[in-house]
């Protein structure tokens, strides 16, 4: 699918990917990016289409397994073929949460926000 995303990385350890909201981009993290860093690799993507990330390619619609799709390969883009830790808002949390069934992530965390019409609040972990 080749969708290089745009991201803002810090810390060691285990990877943690946090996916923003619509709208949004990573600088939505940015106030508790340093605190997660503390004990965290931690992944802050700018999903496609939204901040400096470009669209999908042309003909690829945005769905959840798309999304995930290339979300993995940005991962792999990066050396990360072990699972990771995952966590998200609004969208965001709406995308992984759907996805959390996949190997790739060892947890999951949504924060869906009080208005969501899918998920009726969508607070998982």
């Amino acid at each position: 699918m080749n969708s290089n995303w745009h991201y803002h990385e810090s810390g060691t350890g285990e990877t943690l990917v946090l996916l923003h909201g619509i709208g949004m981009s990573h600088a939505a993290w940015m106030p508790v990016i340093p605190y997660l860093a503390k004990h965290r690799r931690v992944i802050a993507f700018d999903l496609a289409g939204f901040g400096q990330s470009p669209a999908l390619p042309d003909g690829l619609e945005p769905t959840m397994e798309n999304l995930a799709n290339v979300l993995r390969e940005n991962l792999q883009r990066l050396g990360i073929q072990t699972p990771v830790h995952l966590a998200g808002n609004s969208l965001g949390g709406h995308r992984q949460s759907a996805e959390s069934r996949s190997r790739l992530w060892r947890f999951h965390l949504a924060v869906c926000g009080k208005r969501s019409t899918r998920h009726e609040g969508c607070i998982t972990s």
